[in-house]
């Protein structure tokens, strides 16, 4: 199943009903389960978000629906990234492996191209042993 990472913040009202937060995550749990998702990981953080979260869902839509259901509360502001591991990276793109990471063009491309081939990540991307 495709996995993403939510980052979230606290919202003034989740903020003061902070005392609810275990009740709230047990909330989530089973809204995961109805979207068909699982939340693998949980982590309280410093700074700009307040948590990061590494959900399981069967697609972009049920993650989206399950991030809608769980802010229409009020309590949190969610951000969602899909996340990839590099061999799922390598295997959903239709192009060759090399052009995952390219995004500039003309003369400065062959050198992007370069610097991926001697790359840990673009080796394994693009099969190269050795």
């Amino acid at each position: 199943m495709p996995m993403y990472v939510i980052l979230m913040s606290w919202t003034d009202q989740g903020v003061r009903a902070d005392r609810d937060a275990v009740r709230r995550r047990d909330q989530a749990d089973a809204l995961a389960e109805k979207h068909g998702a699982r939340i693998a990981h949980v982590y309280w953080t410093m700074g700009q978000y307040d948590v990061v979260a590494v959900i399981e869902a069967p697609d972009d839509e049920s993650i989206t629906a399950m991030m809608l259901e769980l802010t229409a509360e009020g309590n949190i502001r969610t951000s969602t990234r899909f996340a990839a591991s590099i061999t799922t990276r390598c295997r959903r793109s239709s192009k060759e492996p090399s052009e995952i990471t390219i995004t500039s063009t003309g003369p400065r491309r062959s050198r992007h191209r370069r610097l991926l081939r001697s790359s840990r990540l673009g080796r394994i991307c693009m099969g190269i042993t050795g």
